[in-house]
């Protein structure tokens, strides 16, 4: 009858003692309020750490993406420009128009297209200008006398793909020929032309104009340079043993135009350099023949000439950069190689510029 009153003394009893747990089956037990810390943390520990995981892989995805696109554009980049061949411009541009060319936005009508193919260009230059040279004993520094034949090599075109232009020695070899005077241009990357108005002479029509920068080099006779008493720069090319002058004016501009409208006498015709003579207001320039190197010469002058009229020109401006001739020898082997002194310093004089900016010195040759 009293059971029930035995077993609550029972479990008072049994509750008090040290470390006993709670009886599970006391309402108190179930109560949400008691659960503690450290239960608390225990709840949420597994949600932290997927928030975490996910973190983690969301941080490596995006280096991932990220190091994906650099190497794409890096591979891109890596690729280059276009070959200089494909000018894709339908209306082509020439950066630094020189101030004596006037570009056309339209095409006449019945306009002569522009003839391609491998030709033969060379002669005697028009014009010499050495004004840029203000110690008159360095004028044959810069010399227009090319008595190599240069090859002019003029690419098709169409309404997508401009005319371009190169300009090379005709003789190429393995051995390189040292011919006294300035040494035919070699610019074998193709110049993009743009149709123009030479208003030096309007008369002469619509030209394509061509245009960019060479390092023009000028060889020299031992005895011609520094303080030459002559202004004769003898024809032929240096033999072994021979310690000629290098002179370089880098950056020289060249432009070339070919009037449309004109047509060329030496079309149907073979080009030979011979003779050149020039009269400037500093100077006289003459090709005279010495045997070395003539025969040579006229045997590489054998492409047949532009059909249409070719004028070229060459500027060297002061103060763009500092011209200078180097002292070489020519070796038993054909090759030249740079003289030095007792202290093993190369032989270099530097030509003086005249202090005056926009002066220049310059070549024109004009093809008919």
């Amino acid at each position: 009858m009293f059971s029930w009153l035995s077993e609550l003394r029972r479990r008072v009893a049994y509750s008090t003692e040290k470390q006993i747990p709670y009886d599970t089956t006391l309402p108190e037990f179930h109560d949400k309020s008691k659960i503690t810390k450290n239960s608390r943390l225990a709840f949420f520990v597994l949600p932290k750490r997927t928030v975490l995981r996910i973190f983690i892989a969301s941080v490596v995805l995006v280096i991932i993406v990220g190091l994906a696109i650099a190497l794409k554009i890096s591979s891109t980049s890596k690729a280059g420009p276009k070959a200089p061949t494909r000018i894709t411009n339908s209306t082509p541009t020439i950066a630094n128009i020189p101030t004596d060319a006037s570009p056309l936005s339209t095409t006449a009508a019945g306009l002569p297209t522009l003839p391609t193919g491998t030709f033969g260009i060379s002669g005697a230059p028009e014009t010499v200008v050495q004004t840029c040279i203000n110690d008159t004993s360095q004028t044959t520094a810069w010399s227009c006398l090319v008595t190599q034949q240069a090859q002019l090599i003029s690419y098709p075109f169409t309404s997508t793909i401009s005319p371009s232009l190169t300009i090379t020695p005709s003789n190429a070899s393995d051995v390189p020929l040292y011919s006294y005077g300035m040494q035919t241009p070699n610019i074998s990357t193709p110049m993009p032309g743009i149709l123009v108005i030479d208003t030096d002479d309007s008369s002469r029509g619509p030209a394509y104009l061509f245009s960019t920068l060479f390092n023009k080099i000028v060889i020299l006779p031992e005895n011609n340079f520094p303080e030459s008493s002559s202004t004769t720069i003898q024809n032929g090319t240096a033999q072994p043993g021979d310690r000629p002058w290098f002179c370089y004016w880098n950056s020289t501009r060249l432009e070339v135009f070919i009037y449309l409208n004109l047509t060329s006498s030496s079309g149907n015709s073979t080009r030979s350099s011979g003779v050149m003579t020039t009269t400037t207001g500093k100077a006289t320039q003459k090709a005279t023949s010495t045997g070395a190197g003539t025969s040579t010469t006229e045997a590489v002058n054998s492409l047949a000439g532009y059909p249409k009229v070719v004028q070229m020109e060459d500027i060297s401006e002061v103060g763009v950069t500092k011209p200078y001739c180097v002292q070489n020898l020519i070796e038993s082997d054909g090759l030249a190689s740079p003289v030095v002194d007792t202290s093993g310093n190369g032989v270099v004089v530097e030509i003086e510029e005249v202090a005056t900016g926009g002066t220049s010195c310059g070549c024109q040759w004009v093809y008919t």
